[in-house]
């Protein structure tokens, strides 16, 4: 698990590796690109408030499915089944119908996942 100095990347195969900031402070741009080994990421936030850094077009470019990634995302999370009974309930006596097209729940990361404390990234 890391610490405030330190994150780790969640590799596809499920093997987590420590990595460290260049800088001992915070992960740089380009430092964020080669842990997850792509040229676009996106920052996600995971429930407990640290940030996952995830290739934004991993799934354009068929990377594998990140499965112990997936799993540490979606803590916390609702799924579409989940989602539509919390509108159904919130709306009881309200006659319409509800379309769940997809939640963050039902989200997959693919290829490298970076994990850090959020003030690791500025």
């Amino acid at each position: 698990m890391a610490n405030k100095k330190s994150g780790f990347v969640i590799k596809p195969s499920g093997e987590q590796v420590e990595v460290f900031p260049k800088n001992k402070k915070n992960f740089q741009l380009e430092e964020m690109y080669t842990h997850v080994e792509c040229d676009t990421i996106d920052i996600v936030t995971l429930s407990d408030g640290r940030y996952m850094v995830v290739d934004d077009n991993g799934r354009s470019n068929k990377k594998v499915v990140n499965e112990k990634a997936t799993e540490l995302y979606q803590v916390g999370r609702m799924s579409v089944s989940e989602t539509k009974k919390a509108m159904e309930k919130k709306y009881a006596g309200i006659e319409f119908n509800v379309l769940v097209l997809g939640t963050d729940a039902d989200y997959n990361i693919v290829g490298n996942a970076l994990v850090c404390d959020k003030s690791m990234i500025k």
